[in-house]
């Protein structure tokens, strides 16, 4: 596991919003962190009554604790994507799905992926 350099609040807040995401999912941010700095996480785990709140699908991963969306100020999304997929196999991230957004970064993991998948999405959320 990596070990934490930074601390603060920002690091607070998102080990609280993944504390109930699965090892791969933790393992993605702590590495990001380690690469670009601040991390900010704007959705881990989700109960499946918050999901339905916030407008999540039935069947999210963030109710599963598989999927994290996440931001890094000043670093572009395609950045961030260019650096999770060349990463994959140094940290094993077999079934790692990276969702592009204008301002934010989505993934999950599905057990029955056997290689990464990449999608973009444009401003109305909707696939490009």
């Amino acid at each position: 596991m990596l070990l934490l350099e930074r601390s603060g609040d920002n690091m607070i807040q998102n080990e609280e919003k993944l504390d109930k995401c699965t090892p791969d999912v933790r393992t993605i941010v702590r590495a990001l962190e380690q690469e670009f700095g601040n991390v900010v996480v704007t959705s881990g785990y989700r109960s499946p009554k918050y999901n339905k709140e916030v407008g999540g699908v039935s069947n999210s991963a963030h109710t599963k604790g598989t999927a994290c969306d996440f931001q890094i100020p000043n670093v572009h999304v395609y950045k961030i994507a260019s650096w999770l997929l060349y990463n994959i196999r140094k940290y094993n991230w077999v079934g790692m799905g990276v969702n592009i957004y204008t301002q934010f970064i989505h993934i999950d993991f599905k057990p029955r992926k056997s290689t990464p998948a990449i999608w973009q999405y444009s401003r109305d959320g909707k696939s490009l």
